[in-house]
């Protein structure tokens, strides 16, 4: 419970530093800051692990109507021969396509804040509406998925799928939580169907549904065109009849790993920080030397993979932006970094990390440290579980030890009723 006359935000172009926030202290001071409704705030952690962790904190800490998303990582290897998981693509161009208007806590890793992503007039410009009533020609809406990158299969199963059958199309829409299914009077939209692609048993009727690109590049004909022009200029001296890669996208297909190559789709690429507003707050929770190692390993990564003659690939530049490059970017901004380690600029909060509390199973007192902890502090404590049954398994053992804690619902309820020991449900790590 942070004092915030104690701390300052920096505006614009200015960096402030927040020292010695231990454990979950980060998540509390950001999300004491971020609830501002006139800009977004961003938090930069040092891999996908950190950032998951700490969007879940700063959702338990936050007002309940603050918006807190995670922009996701590949989850691959630079250069990977295989694909990201489609559900993560869906996730990301969804949120792609949001962030114009977006007003809440973004959270995304070091190393996936480096990599280029397609350009705003790319995400914001392929998608598709569909209303009820609307006049739909069937090969007219095909032919617009294929070039979204939508694959045609009997059933669909998962986002980026679609399926014909008569006068119905199932449609799987990037970004939605579930596939879709159109029924046609003559050439008419007649009904508009949210289904389980499990049972394929509707779910409700909308009224409308929005398309979103199936993968984070288009597979137009200018698109195809685009792309064999720059591998031409890339791979001066590799013969295209024998990228199986280079192929695939001549036929329009998509292959696997193909998004290590998305300069070769568009003109420029962008950062995430262009989608977001001059005005946001940006926060570096402890990256320390992420950025840096990240960039040294994709250049061991090139070394090794360049000489493939059957699959070429771009050098790390192309595909990422260099550490300094980053950092410049995130210095126009608003910027917070933020240590576990008390700073000698900035404001240091003074937490401590969380004292050794743990259980001793075989000892006739083996909450004998939470009763000392509990004894020689004078501040409410909020002790937090996983799970609600964990809770009540440790509520029980604590009232048997004669300490009865107060359940609440959220942090806020915490603050608000003050308890001097309450207990909580929250994913929250150390």
């Amino acid at each position: 419970m942070f004092n915030k006359a104690r701390f300052s935000v920096p505006t614009i172009g200015h960096r402030r530093d927040w020292g010695q926030l231990q454990g979950a202290a980060a998540a509390e001071a950001i999300a004491s800051v971020a609830h501002d409704p006139t800009r977004p705030t961003i938090v930069v952690c040092a891999d996908a692990l950190s950032a998951s962790r700490t969007a879940d904190a700063i959702r338990f800490f936050v007002e309940s109507d603050v918006i807190v998303e995670t922009f996701a990582d590949w989850e691959t290897l630079l250069y990977d021969t295989f694909s990201p998981n489609q559900e993560i693509i869906s996730d990301r161009l969804r949120l792609l396509t949001t962030l114009h208007r977006f007003r809440g806590i973004i959270v995304v890793p070091a190393t996936t804040l480096m990599h280029r992503i397609p350009p705003r007039s790319f995400t914001l410009a392929s998608s598709l509406s569909l209303d009820k009533g609307q006049l739909f020609d069937i090969d007219n809406v095909r032919t617009q998925l294929q070039s979204a990158a939508y694959v045609c299969v009997e059933t669909v199963y998962e986002p980026g799928e679609y399926a014909v059958r008569g006068s119905i199309m199932d449609i799987y829409p990037s970004g939605s939580a579930h596939p879709y299914r159109i029924d046609l009077f003559d050439n008419e939209i007649d009904s508009l169907r949210s289904f389980d692609p499990e049972t394929q048993r509707s779910l409700e009727q909308v009224d409308a549904i929005r398309l979103l690109p199936a993968r984070e590049f288009p597979l137009t004909t200018e698109a195809i065109q685009h792309f064999q022009d720059r591998w031409h200029q890339a791979f001066t001296n590799h013969d295209p009849r024998r990228a199986s890669l280079y192929q695939d996208i001549a036929s329009g297909i998509s292959p696997a790993g193909i998004e290590y190559y998305l300069p070769l789709f568009f003109d420029g690429l962008e950062c995430l920080l262009d989608y977001m507003p001059a005005e946001s707050l940006i926060c570096l929770n402890q990256i320390g030397n992420t950025l840096e190692n990240f960039w040294a390993d994709a250049g061991h990564r090139y070394e090794n993979l360049r000489y493939d003659v059957e699959r070429p690939i771009l050098p790390p530049e192309t595909i990422l932006f260099k550490p300094d490059t980053l950092l410049a970017r995130c210095n126009a901004m608003a910027r917070i970094d933020i240590h576990q380690e008390p700073h000698t600029r900035g404001d240091n909060f003074e937490t401590q990390s969380v004292p050794d509390v743990s259980i001793t199973e075989r000892s006739n007192h083996p909450v004998s440290k939470l009763d000392q902890f509990l004894a020689s502090h004078s501040e409410p404590v909020l002790l937090v579980t996983d799970s609600n049954g964990r809770r009540e398994v440790v509520i029980e053992l604590l009232t048997r030890h004669g300490m009865t804690p107060t359940s609440v619902d959220s942090w806020q309820t915490f603050l608000a009723q003050q308890p001097s020991f309450g207990i909580a449900v929250a994913q929250i790590e150390d």
